[in-house]
Order: structure tokens, then sequence, then C-alpha cells
């Protein structure tokens, strides 16, 4: 199916392809469209902490630099930047280059969803298939540390697994929009998705 798969606490994938469990690449695909999965050893949680306001001093002329604003606005980019990442590998043909998918895929992921997706794409070019389609984000940063962020998304799926053959579809659209809870890592300076935990079918874009 192609809506994201029920992992909690897993990373989650939108788009399914083949079963690919655990982290071993040695493994024969199956070439029926079933989920994709790797364990994550914890689990992640939105953050409840509640922020306070502070009165600011009338004697000051200097409006404050909001860090974590400029911050957020690069976890935002990133979030769209792992789902342009997404789209492009999942679409190529011909046969699959292990070292460029990887170095790709480390570009705006990292940990286990490097894992998963690489199992994701072997697997699909294995079957013959590729992703196609675009996804219609809404993302909103929930907590930011200026490490570790956590982003809700209420998105739009309309990905699809084809043949790349004759372009048939394999999957089943599923027109609902769909919520999940991701968290980034930043790494290097480059921030990078490291687990998308599902939260459901049914949500409103903000």
């Amino acid at each position: 199916m192609r809506r994201p798969l029920r992992l909690t606490p897993l990373l989650l994938l939108p788009v399914v392809g083949l079963t690919l469990m655990g982290c071993s690449g040695d493994s024969e695909p199956s070439t029926t469209p079933t989920t994709a999965a790797v364990q994550v050893s914890t689990t992640l949680r939105p953050s409840t902490t509640t922020s306070t306001t502070s009165t600011p001093s009338t004697s000051s002329t200097t409006a404050p630099t909001s860090t974590t604003t400029n911050t957020d606005a690069e976890v935002l980019t990133a979030v769209r930047a792992f789902w342009d990442v997404f789209i492009e590998v999942g679409g190529r043909t011909g046969p699959f280059d292990p070292q460029a998918v990887r170095t790709r895929l480390a570009e705006r992921t990292t940990g286990a969803s490097t894992t998963t997706l690489f199992q994701f794409f072997q697997g699909n070019a294995a079957a013959g298939y590729v992703v196609r389609g675009e996804i219609d984000l809404a993302p909103v940063v929930v907590s930011n540390d200026g490490t570790t962020a956590q982003v809700r998304d209420c998105h739009d799926d309309r990905t699809g697994v084809y043949r790349a053959a004759d372009g048939t579809r394999v999957d089943t659209d599923n027109p609902a929009r769909h919520q999940v809870l991701m968290t980034l890592r930043k790494e290097n300076g480059v921030w990078k998705v490291a687990t998308i935990v599902d939260e459901g079918d049914g949500c409103v874009a903000s």
C-alpha cells in the first residue's frame, strides 16, 4: 500500500515496495508489494515541555535575534529535501548502484532511516519497481534544541510504486492525508531524518 507503514517505534516509509526486514542485504527480496521496516531501538515521542514567555524590558531598543526561528526554517527545508531525495532515488531506473544510492541517502538521512531506505530501494530495483509521483507536505516544527528536532507533518502522499518495464501500478492509492512525526538530527551542520513515527490517517493540514 502507498500509505506510510505502521511503525511505533519503527522507522516509517511513505511508499511501500517489498518486505525488507532487518539490516542484511543478502536475502532475496519478495516480489509482492507489502511493507518495509527496520526495528529502531529507541522510541521517540513529541516534546511535552511548555514554554514560557518573558516580559521584555522597556529600556531595550534592540529586538532579540531568534536562533530557534532560524533553525526551524532549516529543519523544514531539510524535511522537504528528504522527500526530494526519496522521490529522486526511488524513480531511478537501470542497474542498482549501491554506492551511489548510499551516498545520496546520506545527504538527508542518518542511522536506521538510511539502512531502511537503502534496502527498500534495493528491493524495488531487484523487482523492477520504481517510485513515481509527488508528496504534498505540511510540516510544522514541534520541538528543536538546535541538534535534535521533531516535525509533525500532515501530508498527502501522491506517489505510487510502478513496474519500470510497462508503467503499471503495483500498489493501491490511499487518498487520505496522513500524519507522521519526524525526528531529525543535525550532523556536521546538516539536518537529517533519523526516524518517522506514524500517527494515522485523516488529519487536516494546517
